[in-house]
């Protein structure tokens, strides 16, 4: 009886062994199964937020370029045709007749510059500074870029006629450009250097001493004193100026950062 009651014992141990070892493998398996299906499903819903997102992004990025571009474009045309005329004269009539300004223009560029095929869109005569004797500049908005060329190409005409000879035509600068070619400016003239270099559209360049261009009248040429060789002292006296308007001009810049 002894032997039977231990070998049923140990059968059931077995059993019982192989049934909590099947358990686990089963209950490993279930919960596997589920944990892949709902990381599989998580995965999925993230990859579609993700998506929807990413296009949502680039659509803004669109969106967002195609203004910047439109806004730029616009602005670029608009001051792309438009020229300034300075020290044109001033008269009453121009208050009370908006045309009168316009046809005063249009005989500008008729009579004192020769152009007959160049169409004014509008113009606009600004405020001078207070204080100041000259009159206003006038902002003339030109049909066309090619129209916009021809006129500044030819506004030296203006030099030889009697009525227009203190009449100037400039192109129109962008307010930031203008600011930077003035701090370039004064940069240049702190180092010393606003007599070797000029500033055009923005850049500082080297002036040419040889020829002359719509930008640089009367740049004075270099004579035969100005070629000769310079002794070391001289070059050492010229260097110490310079480096000397450079420190002042840094001791000035380092207080302005430091206000």
């Amino acid at each position: 009886m002894n032997n039977l009651g231990s070998r049923l014992e140990k059968r059931i141990s077995e059993i019982e062994g192989n049934v909590e070892k099947r358990l686990t493998v089963k209950f490993n398996t279930v919960i596997n199964d589920r944990v892949k299906a709902e990381v599989a499903k998580l995965k999925a819903e993230i990859t579609t937020e993700v998506s929807e997102y990413k296009d949502k992004v680039e659509t803004l990025e669109k969106s967002y370029a195609e203004i910047v571009t439109s806004k730029c474009d616009r602005t670029d045309q608009k001051q792309n045709l438009n020229i300034i005329v300075k020290n044109l004269s001033v008269e009453q009539r121009e208050n009370t007749d908006k045309p009168f300004l316009k046809s005063k223009v249009a005989a500008l560029i008729k009579d004192g510059l020769k152009l007959a095929n160049v169409s004014v869109k509008d113009v606009v005569r600004k405020q001078t500074y207070s204080g100041s004797n000259k009159p206003g500049i006038v902002v003339i908005g030109i049909e066309s870029l090619e129209q916009k060329k021809l006129v500044l190409k030819s506004k030296k005409v203006l030099m030889n006629s009697a009525k227009y000879s203190r009449v100037y035509i400039e192109n129109d600068i962008p307010y930031e450009q203008r600011i930077n070619n003035i701090n370039n400016r004064t940069i240049l003239r702190a180092l010393g250097k606003d007599n070797d270099f000029v500033v055009k559209s923005g850049r500082i360049v080297k002036k040419q001493f040889n020829n002359t261009s719509i930008n640089d009248v009367n740049i004075p040429q270099r004579t035969d004193d100005q070629t000769k060789p310079v002794s070391k002292i001289e070059t050492i006296r010229t260097h110490t100026r310079k480096t000397a308007k450079l420190a002042k001009f840094l001791q000035l810049m380092a207080k302005i950062l430091r206000k």
